[in-house]
């Protein structure tokens, strides 16, 4: 299923932040080119203002050690 970054996405988001935990987030912005980001509750904004235009965004939850 595909959804947009849309404010319902990121609302989604801050809400399992909310949890003490980080989220990883991988954003593919062209064919195969991706990059990582470690997503805070601190860091959402910054992250986010950061992606590139009609990047595919996936959210992965930490791996546990």
């Amino acid at each position: 299923m595909t959804q947009a970054a849309d404010e319902e996405f990121w609302e989604r988001v801050r809400a399992e932040l909310a949890s003490p935990q980080t989220l990883l987030l991988e954003e593919t912005y062209l064919r195969n080119a991706t990059r990582w980001h470690r997503l805070t509750e601190n860091n959402l904004d910054t992250v986010r203002a950061a992606l590139g235009p009609r990047a595919l965004l996936t959210v992965w939850p930490r791996p546990h050690p």
